[in-house]
Parts: structure tokens; sequence; C-alpha cells
């Protein structure tokens, strides 16, 4: 099922694409810590935290998948209108992206 997409806050012309395979970089080394994910890149040596649901998001990434899978994950989990989810969705895919935690394509 191909779910539309987001348009990107940073560049409005791109779009997110919801179908499109996403997966956090395996060589990260990571843990939860009351709530928060601290999450270390050893080739740079930089720390991270991530708290909310984005901890939740950062467990669904750890196998390769969609961000479409993971919304769908994350409505059933959550009380939360989709508009909303999709929205924080989108903000935490792009903080992850942009701080290259997540695998290259």
């Amino acid at each position: 099922m191909r779910q539309p997409g987001q348009k990107n806050r940073y560049n409005p012309s791109l779009e997110i694409l919801f179908d499109s395979p996403v997966q956090a970089r395996p060589d990260l080394l990571w843990r939860e810590v009351e709530g928060e994910t601290v999450l270390l890149d050893p080739q740079r040596g930089h720390y991270y935290g991530i708290e909310g649901c984005g901890t939740r998001v950062w467990q669904l990434l750890q196998e390769e998948t969609t961000l479409g899978d993971v919304l769908l994950c994350l409505l059933e989990e959550y009380d939360v209108e989709e508009r909303e989810l999709r929205q924080d969705l989108v903000e935490i895919y792009q903080g992850l992206r942009k701080s290259g935690l997540l695998k290259g394509r």
C-alpha cells in the first residue's frame, strides 16, 4: 500500500515517501535509560538522546522497514491523531537522517 508523502519542512519541494525502506545504522551503540534512548556513534564519537515516541521509533527502525509501517504500528500503540503522529514521525525521521543515524541509500 503506497501512502502519500509528507512535505519536508526544511525543503518543501522534497517529499518524504512513507513506502521507502529505512533502517537505523547497525553499527550504533544504544541503550534505553529511564524512557530515553542514548546512542553512541563510534565513528564520530558523538552521543545522541531520543525521548518520547522517538524511543519507540528507534526500536522499530532496528530492522529494515518503511515509515508507513512505523506509522501504522504507532497508531495502534498510541492514542493520537494520524495527522499529528505523521508530522511527529517526519520530524523524528529528519532529525535521525540529518544526524547520520540511518543507513544510507
